[in-house]
């Protein structure tokens, strides 16, 4: 069952084409990559995706309603969220904080949510209880439960990508998007990453994944799809794609295509 479909989706800045008639489809349940040579234009289509940009045209269908127009926060409702690949926490809030901030969208709205608060009703209460629970449930998922009260700031780098990643998993989400979630960190790491991004999968939740590390990529995706200067390339399932000429020759190099031949 496809979740999400892209329809020629193409996007310019100034004369500069970033992606040009991009179409393909993510799997529900399934972990989708996109792998491309620096400014082959992944991260353009993830703020696409997410509503930050607007295509110059083309469509962009989730759970089969054409989105192409929606806010981002309307996207969020939905359930889209997503990580950036430069991080982008609150880092003087402590990570308890920065989840809840996550969990904005399942609070509720309008008049009636301004009513408990100012009266301090029993729904207010009920409210905060229960996404405080799915916080510490989701803090406790990404193992960084002996740092609920640490500033974002604080915490070493492979921490804070975890967290980028549970403030994004906290309303638990029907497509997660995740912009290089390994950028910078190491074999153990990257490892710990893997095994997390798995753990999502099994619970239901849709991954579509912008990453470098071809062990990653090769070992939990579903599908990979291929950019190369704002062009897809390609689009199959790993062992497809690690045999194609094409993306040998633009980005993974005949020996990086062996490693995992």
């Amino acid at each position: 069952m496809v979740i999400l479909e892209l329809q020629g989706i193409t996007k310019s800045f100034g004369g500069v084409k970033a992606l040009s008639d991009v179409s393909f489809v993510v799997e529900k349940g399934q972990v989708t990559s996109i792998i491309g040579p620096n400014g082959a234009g992944k991260t353009t289509l993830f703020n696409i995706i997410s509503n930050f940009y607007k295509p110059d045209s083309g469509k962009i269908i989730f759970e089969g309603k054409d989105i192409t127009d929606a806010k981002v926060y309307e996207c969020a409702k939905l359930g889209i969220t997503r990580t950036f690949q430069n991080i982008r926490l609150f880092y003087n809030m402590t990570v308890l904080e920065n989840v809840l901030v996550g969990l904005h969208v399942k609070a509720k709205s309008g008049f009636a949510s301004f009513f408990d608060a100012i009266f301090r009703t029993k729904g207010f209460f009920d409210t905060e209880k229960a996404l405080r629970e799915r916080a510490l449930e989701v803090i406790e998922f990404l193992g960084l439960e002996d740092y609920i009260n640490t500033l974002a700031k604080n915490l070493p780098y492979g921490l804070q990508r975890k967290l980028e990643i549970a403030r994004a998993l906290a309303p638990s989400p029907k497509l997660l998007l995740l912009d290089e979630p390994t950028a910078g960190m190491n074999y153990k790491e990257v490892s710990e990453i893997m095994d997390i991004i798995l753990k999502i999968k099994d619970m239901g939740i849709t991954v579509l994944l912008i990453e470098h590390q071809m062990m990653l990529v090769m070992g939990i995706s579903d599908k990979v799809v291929v950019l190369d200067h704002g062009v897809k390339i390609a689009e199959g399932k790993p062992e497809e794609i690690k045999n194609n000429e094409k993306v040998i020759d633009a980005y993974l190099g005949r020996e990086e295509a062996e490693t995992y031949a």
